[in-house]
């Protein structure tokens, strides 16, 4: 909790600086990218590079997850690339990565507040030894909450089983937990900040990031800290949004 509070007080310590339009929708979230309340107006990728540094060594993805709208209030999105696990003083193995797809149903959008609600389902595409060759079914609901011109709380909890008798004999479930701030510095730049937890995984990880807007597309980039056993010790995310 020490942690969380701290985390609060820096971005909201940010408001003291600039004024900015408000894009909020335009910012993707690092850690929760399918599991959000923003529905955005056009059909969009993202180049990706996920490395995650552990005690007993390193697992990496690259590829492109994005999304498209179906209606004005329901959303798609889709992840799969390419990634692979490194044991320290032990075997490395590569593969496709999983394919994860999920849908969002925006029911509550009024004055600040927007409430979404969605699914998802992960397809074994990859290997198991490259960490990856998991089944799982999940589902979730998100909020953005607009306290300020310039700053945006986000949060969203979850429940997924992984491994539900396609790849292995047994199930298990867990319940995710994430919150996290918006803010922008300005027109181009937006600061996200996020928490995450999960039960039954001993996962909690802190994360920091950027995104910034070009003409058309987006660059981002964010770091992440891990707070339990269960967590990446550290964690980067770079990214290049591209719409159509």
């Amino acid at each position: 909790m020490g942690t969380g509070k701290t985390f609060i007080l820096i971005f909201l310590s940010a408001v003291a600086f600039g004024y900015s339009q408000n894009k909020f929708d335009d910012i993707h979230l690092f850690q929760t990218f399918m599991q959000d309340a923003t529905i955005t107006s056009y059909a969009y990728d993202e180049a990706f590079i996920d490395y995650n540094n552990y005690d007993f060594g390193t697992q990496y993805a690259l590829g492109l997850q994005g999304g498209f709208v179906v209606k004005e209030n329901i959303e798609i999105n889709g992840r799969l690339g390419f990634g692979g696990l490194s044991i320290r003083d032990g075997n490395s193995e590569t593969s496709l990565t999983d394919l994860d797809l999920s849908g969002r149903y925006l029911f509550y959008d009024e004055r600040q507040t927007q409430i979404a609600v969605g699914g998802s389902i992960s397809f074994p595409f990859g290997d198991e030894n490259a960490g990856y060759g998991n089944f799982g079914l999940g589902g979730f609901g998100a909020l953005r909450h607009k306290i300020h011109q310039q700053l945006l709380l986000t949060s969203s909890l979850a429940f997924d089983i992984v491994d539900t008798g396609v790849t292995s004999d047994e199930s298990n479930s867990a319940i995710s937990l994430s919150g996290g701030l918006i803010y922008l510095l300005n027109d181009r730049l937006g600061l996200v900040g996020e928490i995450r937890y999960r039960t039954n995984l001993d996962y909690a990880l802190l994360s920091f990031g950027g995104d910034y807007a070009l003409a058309k597309n987006r660059l981002r980039s964010a770091i992440g800290f891990g707070l339990d056993d269960g967590a990446p010790d550290f964690r980067l995310q770079v990214g290049y949004i591209f719409s159509f």
